[in-house]
This record gives structure tokens, C-alpha cells and sequence, in this order.
């Protein structure tokens, strides 16, 4: 079966309710394992051992970017696109996107206290 319009259509349909909701989670900082768990899986009727064996992974290896206790590597970035219909690069900016939001939230106070470089003409 290809997933591809299926999973794009239902990612569509998720950002587009977090959105309207206005939910404190912005639509960047998205996790994958988030996307996966609340969408793709339902849309395609997927358990995590089946999305694994076809992505190539062992389950603990989706087990953990499911249920967000691990990240979408590159590789992992690639097997989702062939096996999903997406690009790698839409699962390494979502992860990328979480990842830096999480390093601003827990050194708030570092980043803030850093002054900027001027420019002498």
C-alpha cells in the first residue's frame, strides 16, 4: 500500500487542528514521535513493530522516537521519506526544530544574559 497522500493529507489535517487550537505547542516544534503516534500510525492502521520492519529498525529503535525518548538520526530521517512518501528533510527539520527550542527553554537564562558583537564602519 503507499502511504504517501494518505500520511501527507492526515499531517496536513494535524497541524492545520494544533493551529486553530492555538495549543502552546507551535506547529515548528512538532515532534516526530509526536506525529507519528497521533497520526501516522491511526491513518495507516501501522503498530510500531510493523513501521519498524519496514523502515528496517528494530521496534526500540521506534519505540523511542515514538514515544519521544529518542531522536530521528539522518538514517532514520531516510527510511521514514521511502517508507512514508516524505522527504528526509521534512523529519531532520522537525527534529531539528525540537531539538533547538528545548536547548532555548532549558538555558533561557544563559542565552539571555549573551550580548551581541557590534559592528564598527
Amino acid at each position: 500500500m503507499n502511504y504517501s497522500l494518505l500520511v501527507q493529507e492526515a499531517i496536513r489535517n494535524y497541524l492545520d487542528k494544533l493551529q486553530e487550537r492555538r495549543t502552546t505547542i507551535w506547529i515548528d516544534i512538532v515532534s516526530d514521535g509526536a506525529l507519528i503516534r497521533n497520526i501516522i500510525l491511526p491513518e495507516t492502521s501501522l503498530t510500531i513493530s510493523e513501521l519498524a520492519k519496514r523502515c528496517g529498525v528494530a521496534r526500540n529503535t521506534m519505540s523511542k522516537v515514538i514515544n519521544e525518548r529518542g531522536d530521528v538520526t539522518e538514517d532514520l530521517a531516510i527510511r521514514l521519506s521511502r517508507v512514508l512518501g516524505s522527504s528526509p528533510r521534512f523529519w531532520i527539520r522537525m527534529q531539528t526544530n525540537l531539538n533547538l527550542w528545548q536547548l532555548e527553554q532549558e538555558n533561557k537564562r544563559i542565552y539571555q544574559k549573551m550580548e551581541r558583537v557590534s559592528t564598527h564602519h
